[in-house]
């Protein structure tokens, strides 16, 4: 199991490892009301490039473990997970706006699928790469 490893590698607990990909779900119900409100309130743009700044810059900190440990990772994670729903909460009001009554569950269905293949090849893609 991947968990396993990185514990034994970074040493530290596998509780700690799988805390990451946990923070991904409990972080997402206090933010979910932070970005509709803010995509509400300001538009699209500003969320949207809000959370890709901030992604990028916890991307960037779990980076580091390397370097500085595994405490890193785990404020990247978190960084990351507070902005996930700026970005999953975008294509409802993408097809709020554009879209008449009878188009939007079909156009918030295709901004979705398109999110998760966007997802599905940025996990696929890297294996073709690395060893």
């Amino acid at each position: 199991m991947i968990a396993e490893v990185v514990a034994d590698v970074y040493n530290v607990d596998i509780v700690t490892v799988d805390l990451c990909f946990i923070l991904f779900s409990v972080l997402y119900l206090p933010f979910n009301f932070v970005a509709i409100k803010m995509i509400d309130s300001s538009g699209i743009r500003r969320p949207i490039m809000f959370a890709a700044v901030i992604t990028i810059i916890g991307a960037w900190m779990r980076l580091l473990i390397a370097d500085y440990g595994f405490g890193f990772a785990l404020i990247g994670s978190c960084l990351i997970a507070s902005v996930q729903p700026f970005i999953l909460n975008s294509p409802s009001k993408v097809a709020t706006v554009w879209f008449g009554d009878d188009e939007r569950s079909t156009a918030t269905a295709i901004g979705l699928f398109a999110f998760n293949m966007g997802n599905l090849v940025a996990f696929v893609l890297p294996s073709f790469y690395v060893n």
